[in-house]
């Protein structure tokens, strides 16, 4: 059945209404002429509708007359009928071939180059070596070898350890792995001893080599001696076999970790009005010009109070003066500020303070208890005095001489 659809829509048909007293009459006639009819419906006793291929539709004429009904054409469907439609709309048939292959054309060109996964490597130092390489918007996609890219890039940077390149649409993607920096390695052969950096009570400590000389609860200031590096004579029996050094004593590599319970006092500076960060993304939009009119533009809701407007229109074609432009329109998102609460504004100067301690001390702090107390203000910031107890890694390593 979906094949004669197709068949009569292909070859062409009309959609025909029939009014009169004769309709039975008319009936007949189309059987004795053998004409082809389909879908007959009757609306009332002197009303049906019907549908006729276009080379048979010329007959109803003749047959018409003959019964004396009125016939309606109520309408015409199949590829002849669009062909004659669009044959006297040159100028619209011209101008959508002109918009398909313009579409195709864009869409085979670079407009957008993204790079994933770089942390220390600059994303610049790759796009200047894509443009070396002729890699830049507005470029084919055809023209590369994508493989070939990956080997070279690899090759200019020894700090990367895997590049992929691939399309997503219009979009060149560019996904960057760094070389990871091996963890340092322990001179194993080197008598030290483990030391505290800072005071505080021991919690827990874990010896790897060596022998601890503080417990559990003790209270230790900084530089005391927590793991020695240097054996009694009993303990060197116990253990594998070690050489002496000039002064005859035993000497090994001391190695393990002490977490103590620690405290800080901190004063800080604490704002009252930060930047709300939100939800809100930046939107980017993309649309062609064709002689300074717009067409295939994306119609997102745009809240104008809550994003800044930048327009860029870009030339399809650097090297020739054509009426085909891009237009790049970005929405980025106000800034907008809130006015903190007290318990915020303490919160906030209790991640800076801990920000603070751990980028002077280049260790990770567990925080245990914490207290904030605000000293002053001049209603934009607030001085606050930041108490902490937090459990930390003390432990040091100390040269034996």
């Amino acid at each position: 059945m979906f094949i004669v659809k197709i068949w009569h829509y292909i070859r062409g048909y009309v959609i025909i209404k029939i009014e009169g007293f004769t309709l039975e009459k008319f009936l007949n006639l189309l059987v004795k002429e053998e004409m082809f009819i389909w879908d007959v419906h009757h609306q009332s006793s002197t009303c049906i509708f019907l549908k006729v291929s276009r080379r048979d539709f010329a007959h109803l004429k003749s047959i018409i007359r003959k019964v004396s009904c009125h016939l309606e054409i109520v309408d015409k469907k199949g590829l002849p009928f669009i062909y004659w439609r669009l044959k006297k709309r040159k100028f619209l048939v011209g101008g959508a071939t002109l918009g398909l292959v313009i579409i195709y054309i864009l869409s085979s060109l670079i407009w957008t180059i993204e790079i994933t996964g770089s942390k220390n490597i600059n994303e610049q130092l790759i796009i200047e070596q894509l443009h070396e390489l002729g890699v830049r918007k507005g470029e084919f996609k055809s023209k590369f070898d994508l493989k070939n890219l990956e080997n070279t890039l690899l090759l200019k940077n020894q700090e990367l350890s895997y590049i992929h390149i691939n399309f997503s649409g219009t979009k060149l993607k560019i996904e960057l792995v760094e070389k990871e920096d091996p963890p340092p390695t322990i001179d194993m052969d080197t008598p030290t001893n483990i030391i505290a950096d800072r005071d505080g009570i021991i919690e827990k400590i874990l010896v790897y080599g060596g022998k601890a000389v503080v417990r559990e609860g003790d209270l230790v200031k900084k530089g005391d001696l927590l793991i020695s590096g240097e054996l009694s004579w009993e303990e060197m029996q116990k253990g594998e076999e070690l050489e002496l050094d000039d002064t005859g004593r035993m000497l090994i590599h001391a190695w393990g970790d002490v977490i103590a319970r620690t405290w800080y006092e901190i004063e800080v500076e604490a704002p009252s009005i930060v930047k709300n960060e939100g939800s809100e993304e930046r939107v980017i939009q993309r649309s062609l010009l064709i002689g300074g009119k717009e067409i295939f533009r994306r119609k997102d809701h745009i809240s104008e109070s809550k994003y800044d407007k930048i327009e860029e229109i870009i030339p399809i074609i650097d090297f020739m003066e054509l009426p085909f432009h891009l237009k790049k329109t970005e929405y980025r998102p106000v800034d907008e500020y809130v006015t903190l609460s007290e318990p915020d504004i303490k919160e906030k100067a209790l991640g800076i303070a801990v920000n603070r301690i751990e980028a002077e001390r280049a260790k990770k702090i567990d925080i245990l208890n914490s207290t904030q107390e605000i000293l002053d203000n001049n209603g934009e910031v607030y001085r606050i005095r930041v108490s902490i107890e937090a459990l930390e890694k003390i432990s040091a390593l100390e040269v034996i001489k």
